[in-house]
């Protein structure tokens, strides 16, 4: 986050919140039985004090969820890491659908998600009991924390399918006692916060990225009026699919009581649209910009995760934290961990070793699926020769001098590597490894799609839904100087259409893989699809595979009351 209080919140937090465990339960104790109150005196300390519950969306077990979960377990990319594809095991094994509860990096991203909901819990608890800030500050401030609280359910919902929805303080020995909460519950609880918090969020500034206490620079990245509409809005389109698979193609039973709600997404994201200028939002002319840091702040990003290059983990930055931790910054991860790999190359006889990680690698089916002429292919996947920046240093982490290099598609288990988020030196001043390119959550081309579907899925109006994707379309073609021959402008759609136009809008954005579970397609896309250049082929089980297993200590540690997922027992 570019907070100006978040590192002193993270501390805040760490001092009230001091006993907490490396285990979920064990975290828990502390927010049922310490008064935080005192803490918060004014209104400086109570956004230091929500400034923490951001910081759970920062480091390397959330980063690595942001495209692992999301577009590893997909059609679109395969985990990489290195040329065979083989860096860090636990990954590839989801990739190929090989988890088990057991899996380390799991309960590190079930344990980190649920601290940030027990730390939006004990903030809300503690600014409902002060009387110290001014009321409608206070009312914004518990409305991020309870937007923030249902970001960290649906990431987990998403993953698991259902899991103990916890939207309060609990003693601590209740928290064993709470079992998986229905999915349907689950969307209900947070559709109501989305729309309750609404009148107490601000709306977007007229100059620049919105939501900054007192006219801040940097202190951007919280949500507003319009997050909580589009927040609103995913979660009815969640729950409308998943109405659709009920039954029959719900081996799990996990999708009772879900509502199809398609003329609710249908209308809320109309009136989103037609009221775009009121909002602040709308399509970005530069879409190449959105994945630089000059796009950091454009009127496309609904909501984003903010990360600077000035912070470094809990800890990392206080006296006498070593080099090798202010390495680990909190900006690095996303994008050191999707930027090109390579063992080594010899440059003027200097041995360069200064690159990325090589995770999230394309596809050749995603590659497939663009026209050529699409700018957007050249903007989402590096392929075997496009010229990369990378660094030239002998002394980490300052940057002596870059150079622009070749890249071979041997570095790859697919031959393609990951753009997006491809660091830009020239922009940020920055070494490589402290990229503060900030992760896009939300963008209003993702709102122009959902209406899209909800116009095709609800009886609504047909070219309402040609017309939204047109946009985007266009949008594509004038990437270009000049403007490009495709995509061309379509006279109709289906939804079959339509997906593929998601697919290819938001490649790399954590969407493909929950996209493909709600269309009720994870089978026909994956089963028997190889990966690894053939190596290995992936057999998709129904009932088994569309969710990641519960972490297999909190079955343990909870006798029981948390169910293990289905085909995973």
């Amino acid at each position: 986050m570019k907070f100006k209080h978040t590192i002193t919140g993270i501390l805040l937090l760490m001092l009230i919140f001091s006993s907490c465990g490396e285990k979920w339960l064990e975290d828990t104790v502390p927010y049922g039985v310490y008064d935080a109150s005192g803490f918060v005196a004014d209104e400086a300390s109570a956004i230091q004090l929500l400034d923490g519950v951001y910081a759970n969306l920062l480091g390397r077990d959330m980063n690595w969820t942001w495209f692992v979960l999301g577009d590893c377990l997909s059609d679109d990319s395969e985990s990489g890491g290195e040329a065979g594809g083989g860096d860090t095991p636990e990954f590839q094994a989801y990739s190929e659908f090989r988890a088990n509860s057991a899996g380390g990096q799991l309960s590190n991203f079930w344990d980190y998600v649920y601290s940030g909901i027990f730390r939006a819990n004990a903030t809300i608890n503690t600014l409902d009991g002060t009387d110290v800030i001014d009321e409608q500050m206070k009312n914004r401030l518990v409305a991020e924390a309870k937007f923030l609280r249902a970001i960290y359910h649906f990431k987990l919902m998403r993953t698991f399918g259902p899991v103990p929805y916890i939207d309060r303080l609990y003693d601590p020995a209740e928290y064993a006692d709470i079992p998986r909460t229905p999915i349907a519950e689950m969307l209900h609880a947070m559709q109501s916060d989305m729309t309750e918090i609404f009148d107490d969020l601000p709306g977007r500034a007229s100059s620049g990225f919105p939501y900054k206490y007192d006219g801040v620079a940097g202190d951007d990245g919280r949500p507003g009026k319009d997050a909580a509409r589009a927040l609103l809005i995913k979660l009815l389109v969640f729950e409308s699919s998943y109405s659709e698979l009920a039954g029959s193609d719900d081996p799990y039973d996990f999708y009772s009581g879900c509502e199809d709600k398609w003329s609710d997404v249908r209308t809320l994201a109309d009136n989103m649209i037609d009221s775009a200028d009121v909002y602040g939002i709308g399509l970005d002319p530069d879409f190449s910009g959105l994945w630089r840091v000059r796009g950091e702040n454009s009127d496309e990003i609904i909501w984003k995760i903010n990360h600077s290059a000035s912070m470094s983990r809990p800890g990392t930055n206080l006296p006498g934290a070593s080099l090798e931790d202010a390495y680990w910054n909190v900006g690095t991860d996303i994008v050191k961990l999707q930027t090109v790999r390579q063992a080594a190359m010899i440059v003027d006889g200097t041995e360069l070793t200064d690159f990325g990680w090589g995770w999230n690698c394309p596809t050749q089916n995603l590659v497939d699926a663009f026209d050529p002429a699409d700018p957007r292919l050249d903007i989402s996947v590096i392929a075997d020769g496009d010229t990369i920046e990378v660094i030239r240093s002998t002394d980490e982490p300052v940057r002596l001098n870059r150079l622009a290099l070749a890249l071979p598609s041997d570095q790859s288990p697919t031959g393609y590597n990951h753009r997006k988020y491809e660091y830009n030196l020239d922009e940020s001043g920055q070494d490589f490894s402290e990229g503060t390119l900030d992760v896009k959550v939300i963008r209003y081309a993702d709102v122009l799609l959902w209406a899209a579907e909800a116009n095709l899925k609800a009886g609504g109006n047909s070219s309402k839904a040609v017309d939204y994707v047109n946009r985007i379309r266009t949008r594509a073609r004038q990437i270009t100087t000049p403007e490009a021959a495709e995509p061309a402008n379509i006279s109709s759609i289906t939804l079959e259409e339509l997906y593929d136009e998601r697919r290819r809008e938001l490649a790399f954005e954590s969407h493909r893989f929950f996209d493909l579970r709600r269309w009720g397609l994870l089978d026909d896309k994956l089963d028997g699809y190889q990966v690894r250049q053939g190596i290995y082929t992936i057999e998709f089980e129904p009932g088994r595979h569309e969710y990641l297993p519960i972490p297999e200590y909190v079955i343990t540690e909870t006798n029981g009351i948390v169910t293990q997922t289905p085909g995973y027992n």
